[in-house]
């Protein structure tokens, strides 16, 4: 190599390291400003203090200190201001500034200028608290007149149906919370605090996507529409509502319902045994209303062939259950074993015959109206012959029949044999009915029957009871009372003094009637009780007023007859046909 080549090939690396260490020494000179000046796109607490010193980037967060705004957003858009001022909001010097400016990598400047550079130093500002605090509760939105409190999301009923009702959110906001966040917000230097996003409102307990809910209206829409309304017998209506079977679950202590199955069944089967009450004449001592003596109970004895409405627990527990399974809306009767004649007079029905015996007076109904009444004779006052009171109804008639007592067992003959013309039974396990009397009866008055009575039997004259026999058809209720209090003396059978006498070793020869002034005065012979106009339909009672039980008590005269050793014969009911 030439020398001459030596000298440019040194010259050119001497000129190059010039280079080097001249950019070298641009590039520090020019990043030495940053010895004191910030970087580029640096902030200090919201303050743009990029390429200031110390001194002008603490006079510029200073002033904005003194113009400090905080903006409170509050649910549903309103917004609140509090101003520095208004809390002696300022800021002091204490080298956290000539702090964050020593942090500078001087040797990166020219990269670091290009980054962003946000410092929060909350070691720089004062305030006055007391005066910050009034200034957030006096906020509007924060006073108790202009808060909403949340409400839980719940189950009602609505629609026809139980839904889920949303929840309330509400705007309830605790103080004390707002203000640890407005001071958060201010001492980091923000200029806008959102409460919502922050998370400070009171929530609902409940909220509208819970689970238990959705279970509870399904649960409760199993009775929603069910709704069945009864007609009753005596025209009156009974129902099961969606309120009543809804009571029957269990509430809970948090307000929800659960279904305890044992007892549910046991409340349903209690509605169907109360409907039962109501719609079954049988039970306790049903009410009829009579032509002249108002409303009475007449109990339900054990002779008693009437059955009218007979409800059938089972079938109507079941039919029930189906309806409301399936949320029926339905009026309709209950299910019936058997059905009375209508809903007049108490189930009874607007046809039938009412026989007051105390009146010894007979009263027949056909649609509501009278269409025949007449004078009786019943069966005398003695426990052996007198006419039970009970409801009835007419099982057969015949003309003309032969009428047979009971089998007197000395003589295993009928006690008597004796014809009529017309038979109407509406006792036949005893063989008492209506029928012709006038061959064999003269007294017709109406005191005959408590000492020269029949034996059970209504006895009518002729021309009545033809009269009443064409009128009458089988299954017709009879219903038979006494309107006064009645006393029966002790007569014996004669089946009851074949088992006195030791079966057979005594005559049967009746008992002397005890003396008459042992009885209740009769009524006067010469005066027959009052008969209504046939043409007029017995008045109706207020269906609102229930009378008390008035059925006329039953004093039996003690005689000295001794009681029997044994048990009564029974004489075969089938032989005994009227007297």
């Amino acid at each position: 190599m030439s020398k001459k080549k030596k000298i440019i090939i040194l010259a050119s690396s001497v000129g190059a390291v010039v280079c080097i260490l001249l950019a070298v020494v641009i590039y520090l000179t020019l990043g030495s400003k940053y010895r004191s000046e910030f970087f580029p796109n640096t902030t200090i607490n919201g303050v743009d203090c990029s390429n200031l010193t110390i001194p002008e980037a603490e006079k510029k967060i200073l002033a904005s200190i003194e113009d400090y705004t905080l903006e409170i957003h509050f649910r549903g858009g309103d917004t609140e201001s509090i101003s520095g001022a208004d809390f002696d909001f300022t800021y002091h010097s204490d080298g956290s500034i000539q702090s964050l400016l020593e942090q500078q990598d001087l040797f990166s400047w020219l990269s670091e200028s290009r980054k962003e550079h946000t410092y929060t130093i909350a070691t720089s500002y004062t305030y006055d608290e007391e005066l910050l605090a009034e200034c957030v509760n006096e906020l509007p939105p924060l006073q108790t007149a202009s808060m909403t409190a949340p409400a839980d999301a719940r189950v009602e009923y609505k629609d026809n149906q139980y839904t889920v009702i949303d929840a309330i959110e509400g705007n309830t906001l605790d103080p004390g919370e707002v203000l640890e966040a407005v001071t958060e917000a201010i001492t980091g230097s923000l200029s806008e605090l959102d409460l919502e996003k922050e998370g400070l409102y009171a929530k609902p307990a409940i909220s509208s996507d819970d689970e238990g809910l959705a279970a509870q209206a399904a649960l409760l829409n199993e009775f929603a529409n069910a709704h069945v309304t009864y007609n009753l017998p005596d025209g009156s209506t009974a129902e099961l509502t969606p309120d009543m079977l809804r009571s029957w679950l269990v509430q809970n202590e948090d307000g929800t319902y659960t279904r305890d199955e044992a007892k549910y069944e046991e409340n349903l089967r209690n509605f169907v045994t109360d409907l039962e009450t109501k719609t079954t004449a049988t039970t306790g001592d049903p009410l009829f209303d009579t032509t002249l003596d108002g409303t009475i109970s007449i109990p339900y004895g054990e002779l008693s062939t009437y059955t009218g409405y007979q409800m059938d627990t089972e079938g109507e527990l079941a039919a029930l259950k189906t309806q409301i399974a399936e949320h029926q809306i339905i009026t309709r009767e209950p299910v019936y074993l058997t059905k009375g004649g209508g809903t007049g007079n108490h189930g009874v029905g607007d046809t039938y015959v009412e026989l007051n015996l105390s009146r010894q007076h007979l009263w027949y109904y056909q649609d509501g109206a009278l269409v025949f009444d007449t004078n009786i004779v019943s069966g005398s006052m003695s426990t052996w012959r007198y006419t039970p009171p009970g409801w009835y109804k007419l099982a057969s008639k015949s003309s003309p029949h032969t009428m047979k007592g009971e089998i007197d067992p000395a003589t295993n003959k009928p006690i008597y044999t004796a014809k009529c013309t017309y038979w109407m039974n509406f006792i036949p396990s005893v063989g008492i009915g209506f029928h012709d009397y006038d061959t064999g009866r003269s007294d017709w008055s109406s005191s005959a029957y408590i000492y020269n009575g029949s034996h059970g039997c209504i006895n009518m004259h002729m021309s009545d009871a033809a009269t009443l026999y064409g009128m009458l058809e089988v299954g017709t209720p009879v219903i038979v009372y006494y309107s006064e209090p009645f006393t029966l003396r002790k007569e014996l059978s004669p089946a009851e003094k074949y088992a006195q006498n030791g079966g057979g070793s005594g005559s049967s020869t009746p008992t002397q009637a005890p003396d008459p002034t042992q009885t209740p005065a009769a009524p006067d012979p010469t005066q027959p009780p009052a008969t209504p106009n046939p043409t007029q339909p017995p008045a109706t009672p207020d269906p609102t007023q229930t009378p008390e039980p008035t059925d006329p008590p039953v004093t039996i005269e003690p005689t000295d007859t001794p009681e029997p050793s044994e048990p009564p014969v029974t004489s075969d009911p089938s032989q005994q046909t009227g007297g």
